[in-house]
């Protein structure tokens, strides 16, 4: 493969992946003197991504306009101007624009914009097309693309985001065949996950967290009048947003202690803070700064350990939605068409047109069974880049470029470059968003990544990348004052 790609150009940068984080870099590249990124993207229009392509009017921003900020002109809130019908619900709730949560779907085509002006104005080079082999020649990365395309590069940087949800790991090995039924639906986010089926029908959602919410919504808006069923361990459900009040930073001085004291402290903040009359929501906030730090300061034992029992509550509250889908979900659950479950599936068989699912009560010996038309799989993003089968990361890994992290959250990385199989820290392959949680825990919301991408930036742009220059806690603290609504 390498071989007949000598002659061809060698471009300076390539970025795999045109979500936000990808785009976004590729616009920040692009204000640089010299710097002309390759963007490729398999999708017809990039910018958007999975995170704000998908959904419909009711799918809200979980963060508020003024955190949705990038640094690119037009700013967001200014670019919004031109959609006045679309927003004007979220400013009648918030009072004002920076406040208001806005339809997501307003932010995938705001960066989309950009990148379309970037790419006619022939600053971002923009390749349509997946990226399924990466190979080294000498110095040099050839990127194979699915249609047999080749291209020359410099450096890489891994700006996949998410992927699809892995089959639920509740189901015991002997079951693992029923989710070839046609009856399951592996990606909610699939073009045809939601159609084929009457509108009377039960509905099985696995997963009680954002996407769950995001599919009952659509579920409802297309007219769907029967149950839903969401089940999940603990039937935990995301926490909304509320406005007000400000809490004082206080984590600091416990950096390094175990996830256990860490979130009691929390709780003894949050009870101190709904006994003054502010939101436990400002708690979080204050917490927030730190918590790329405290992750960093944990053993692996101890992050195994926040994984398995404290994940779920961080979720909730610190993930947490729009007033309005707050409303709208109590809405649906009050109203018995959204009925959270809490326990494990332990199987499900098909009846005909239907499958009866059994699932063990939690804190219960009992087994009980519903029957459904349609299991949902909305147990999020997949990130067990050990076994993962795409092309690209099962080519990357067997060629050693690699090292997926052993808790299953992303790759290995160092300051945002790529750690291989051997433990080395790469100077011309790099990773950016979700890829990285091993390193950071959270790097997927706006104010994060962006924080992240401005870091990369000055690394890229700088004559040489020398292992010197690493710096990864400095990159923490760049992520520290996100303020309140992240």
């Amino acid at each position: 493969m390498a071989a007949s790609t000598r002659t061809c150009p060698v471009h300076r940068l390539a970025i795999v992946g045109g979500g936000f984080g990808g785009s976004v870099l590729a616009l920040k590249l692009a204000e640089r003197d010299g710097q002309r990124p390759v963007l490729i993207e398999a999708a017809r229009c990039a910018g958007a991504g999975l995170a704000y392509g998908a959904g419909g009017p009711d799918h809200l921003l979980n963060v508020p306009v003024h955190r949705m900020e990038v640094g690119l002109e037009p700013a967001f809130a200014d670019w919004l101007a031109d959609y006045p019908s679309e927003i004007a619900a979220g400013v009648a709730e918030a009072g004002d624009l920076a406040h208001a949560f806005v339809p997501r779907r307003l932010f995938g085509l705001y960066i989309q914009s950009h990148i379309d002006g970037a790419v006619a104005k022939g600053r971002i080079l923009r390749i349509r097309g997946e990226v399924t082999q990466l190979q080294k020649d000498g110095a040099t990365y050839v990127l194979g693309l699915v249609d047999g395309r080749q291209l020359n590069v410099a450096r890489v940087v891994l700006a996949t985001g998410n992927m699809a949800p892995k089959a639920p790991d509740l189901l015991s090995e002997d079951q693992k065949h029923l989710t070839d039924s046609p009856l399951f639906i592996p990606d909610p986010w699939a073009s045809d996950a939601l159609t084929a089926h009457e509108p009377d029908w039960p509905i099985l959602l696995i997963g009680t967290g954002l996407t769950m919410v995001d599919i009952a919504l659509s579920l409802s808006r297309q007219g769907h009048t029967g149950p839903i069923f969401a089940l999940s361990r603990r039937g935990l459900l995301p926490l909304p947003h509320v406005s007000g009040g400000t809490w004082p930073a206080f984590l600091d001085i416990h950096i390094g202690q175990s996830p256990l004291k860490l979130l009691r402290r929390i709780r003894q903040e949050a009870k101190s803070a709904l006994a003054k009359g502010v939101p436990w929501q400002r708690v979080l906030d204050a917490a927030r700064p730190h918590a790329a730090q405290i992750w960093a300061a944990w053993t692996r034992a101890e992050r195994s350990h926040f994984l398995r029992h404290a994940r779920p509550y961080w979720d909730v509250h610190r993930h947490r939605v729009a007033p309005r889908v707050g409303r709208a979900l109590e809405d649906l659950i009050e109203g018995r068409q959204v009925i959270p479950l809490s326990g494990r599936l332990k199987s499900f068989a098909p009846r005909g047109d239907h499958l009866d699912v059994a699932y063990s009560v939690r804190n219960r010996r009992e087994i009980r069974h519903i029957k459904v038309a349609r299991v949902i799989n909305c147990t999020g993003p997949r990130s067990d880049y050990a076994t993962l089968g795409t092309p690209l990361f099962a080519a990357l890994r067997q060629q050693g470029f690699i090292h997926a992290d052993p808790l299953g959250l992303g790759l290995e990385t160092h300051d945002a470059r790529v750690v291989d199989a051997h433990g080395h820290v790469s100077d011309s392959l790099f990773a950016i968003g979700s890829l990285t949680r091993p390193a950071w825990w959270e790097v997927t919301a706006v104010p994060e990544l962006s924080a992240q991408i401005s870091r990369l930036v000055e690394v890229l742009t700088r004559a040489e990348v020398l292992p010197s220059a690493v710096r990864p806690l400095s990159l923490a603290l760049d992520f520290f004052d996100l303020g309140a609504g992240i």
